[in-house]
């Protein structure tokens, strides 16, 4: 744990300075989040609904109201996570690369909607206390400025993306062959692995956004 704390403290913090916003003053924004999310439930009209789930307002279900809220959420954390990661590269700072096998993260939503939040899948992704860890050191880092990514596995357990989530974005340009079974055998005295079952994996990211700051980090699943 000092390791780690150490290696921390020599990873660049980003300020909310540091992170050009387009959107005028958006830590002011974070502060009156809350009353904001409230304002978009209450307006949730046509015009959104048909943008995002593409139904008539009057046929509107609990679900068709949360995607709509959520994709609305996610498109205002989008510009950020951009500029967070073009400020990354663009400083070239050290960066923190978080794998763990399970992230035991909460509804993305959290308490802001409670009539909404009920539609929210809980993301299978672990259960147990060192995925809650890995969940809190992520927000943790994020809140602090730090440049970090979190890697894990997008397992498909429980039904939690039967209706999608609004929250991940795929990236089909870095989708990887990964090969399974079957044996190894030698060849002009080399090892080749042989008969393989091919997987094609395709990485999902997830913002992670920062506590009152315009810091967005990523999880890549």
């Amino acid at each position: 744990m000092n390791q780690m704390k150490s290696s921390l403290k020599r990873v660049k913090k980003t300020s909310s300075e540091d992170i050009i916003s387009n959107e005028g003053d958006e830590t002011n924004q974070q502060h009156h989040w809350h009353n904001r999310t409230r304002t978009m439930q209450q307006n949730l009209n046509k015009k959104l609904l048909g943008k995002s789930v593409l139904v008539i307002l009057h046929c509107a279900t609990e679900r068709d109201y949360y995607s709509s809220l959520a994709y609305t959420v996610h498109d205002h954390l989008v510009g950020r996570w951009i500029r967070t990661q073009q400020h990354h590269f663009e400083t070239d700072g050290k960066r923190v690369h978080y794998l763990s096998m399970e992230f035991f993260m909460r509804r993305t939503l959290g308490n802001y909607i409670e009539e909404l939040e009920e539609r929210e899948m809980d993301a299978a992704l672990g259960n147990g206390g060192l995925g809650r860890l890995a969940a809190c050191f992520l927000d943790r880092m994020a809140t602090l400025g730090l440049s970090s990514y979190g890697y894990g596995l997008r397992y498909d357990y429980d039904d939690w993306l039967i209706y999608g989530n609004p929250w991940e974005m795929s990236r089909p340009e870095f989708l990887v062959p990964v090969q399974f079974y079957d044996e190894v055998i030698e060849e002009n005295g080399k090892a080749k692995w042989v008969d393989t079952e091919i997987i094609r994996a395709m990485p999902f990211d997830t913002p992670i956004p920062g506590y009152d700051n315009n810091v967005v980090n990523t999880l890549r699943l």
